[in-house]
């Protein structure tokens, strides 16, 4: 969606702190909801190593 060096601006963050982590490694997966030519949409998971679920997030971007 951006080149490595395109500099981008958040217009809103919404994070779901949904259980603690206290240790191990935390895996984050996300995906473009929406792409527009200016804006776009992303959201991301993210969770520790027994699979479960630690934090959820939507966000939204400006190319500046």
């Amino acid at each position: 969606m951006l080149n490595e060096t395109e500099p981008t601006a958040s217009i809103d963050l919404t994070i779901h702190y949904l259980r603690p982590h206290t240790a191990g490694p935390a895996v984050c997966t996300a995906r473009v909801v929406r792409p527009g030519k200016r804006i776009f949409t992303v959201s991301a998971e993210v969770a520790n190593s027994e699979g479960k679920l630690i934090a959820t997030a939507l966000s939204t971007y400006t190319k500046v």
